[in-house]
């Protein structure tokens, strides 16, 4: 009996352990997508964030590919880069767009033409 309560201390043990290690890690990568996200302010270019569902993410997309627009994309869903800009947000819809380091939540057709616009990309129909 005494064996068998060592065996299950030391599992217990092992896997505390294992779990201190596991959120370390996670910790790491967290820190490393934030500092990803931050570089967003000062990129130059475009940046979604988008849900595979959206109708008008797909739709803005289209748009770009069209245009031949370039961008990148982070799915809020499955990306977690994605995930975590869109919870630190404090977001309520996709998509997110992020044209030079200035956002714009959501499909604003009041928007989005000028600031595409200002930043050098031409990009009709939306």
């Amino acid at each position: 009996m005494l064996k068998f309560l060592l065996v299950v201390s030391l599992c217990i043990g092992g896997w505390k352990i294992y779990g201190k290690y596991q959120e370390g890690q996670e910790l790491a990568r967290a820190d490393q997508y934030r500092a990803e996200l931050a570089e967003l302010d000062a990129k130059k270019g475009i940046t979604l964030f988008t849900a595979t569902w959206c109708g008008y993410c797909n739709k803005l997309k289209a748009r770009l590919d069209a245009g031949d627009v370039p961008y990148v994309e982070y799915d809020i869903e499955h990306s977690p880069q994605g995930r975590m800009y869109y919870a630190e947000g404090d977001f309520e819809g996709v998509p997110i767009i992020v044209v030079d380091g200035d956002t714009i939540a959501g499909y604003d057709m009041n928007k989005m033409p000028g600031a595409f616009a200002d930043a050098g990309f031409n990009v009709t129909g939306l």
